[in-house]
């Protein structure tokens, strides 16, 4: 029996890192008394897994775990057991049986939205209209060409296409930004604000921002499904 579950992440469980999270759940499913299904052989452990791993020190309301159960409870009961047995800073919000064939979330994920706040505010109403400005032009190219680094190599690949959204945000200043996730062309969003920053003359120092993952989606450009309605 499968079992999507979406969670948030926040406060400082954000220091967290992902092997440190695994274990956090599976200890958590133990508290409360949930039917795991194990793997077989001479490790045994719970067959869970995760849509995407998230950057530390990067809170989230909208993180995805899949994990197959031998027997369930009903979603609701199954949400507040699980509640009660957590942290603070880990809650769970969705608990969706899955149909025998579903596919795990990390295979279906193709979209993200982030937002990374100012820590300090932007009061001045001429540098709120020079990031909007900014931000305006930097979109309005017909391609954005960036350097994108793996461990084995480096490519100039054009994410212009995998930019679905961007906005400046006023009223607590910053960005949101809807991307291209997933196996195929995963887009950090500090890749594309790092780029951003530079095309408008300033530097960027990630840890000025307050950073959150908002959703991870399923689907193309325009067609998006969060992942806890996907079956």
């Amino acid at each position: 029996m499968k079992i999507r579950i979406k969670f948030e992440k926040h406060g400082n469980i954000k220091y967290i890192g992902h092997l440190d999270l695994m274990r956090f759940f599976q200890k958590m499913f133990r508290r409360a008394g949930l039917d795991i299904s194990y793997s077989k052989g001479f490790n045994p452990h719970p067959v869970m897994s995760f849509a995407s791993p998230l950057g530390v020190g990067m809170e989230s309301v909208g993180e995805y775990l899949d994990v197959e159960m031998n027997s369930t409870l009903e979603p609701e009961e199954a949400l507040d057991i699980c509640n009660r047995a957590s942290v603070d800073g880990v809650r769970l919000t969705e608990y969706v049986i899955l149909p025998d064939d579903a596919k795990k979330s990390m295979a279906l994920v193709s979209a993200a939205d982030y937002r990374y706040i100012w820590k300090e505010e932007i009061p001045d109403a001429q540098k709120q209209a020079f990031w909007q400005e900014k931000l305006s032009a930097y979109l309005a190219q017909a391609e954005i060409l960036v350097t994108k680094k793996t461990k084995k190599s480096e490519q100039e690949i054009d994410i212009r296409p995998a930019i679905y959204r961007m906005e400046w945000i006023p009223d607590t200043p910053g960005f949101f930004m809807q991307v291209s996730a997933g196996s195929v062309l995963n887009i950090k969003p500090e890749l594309l604000l790092s780029d951003f920053f530079s095309f408008a003359g300033e530097a960027f120092d990630p840890y000025t921002f307050a950073r959150w993952r908002l959703e991870m989606y399923t689907g193309e450009k325009g067609q998006l499904i969060p992942l806890y309605r996907a079956k």
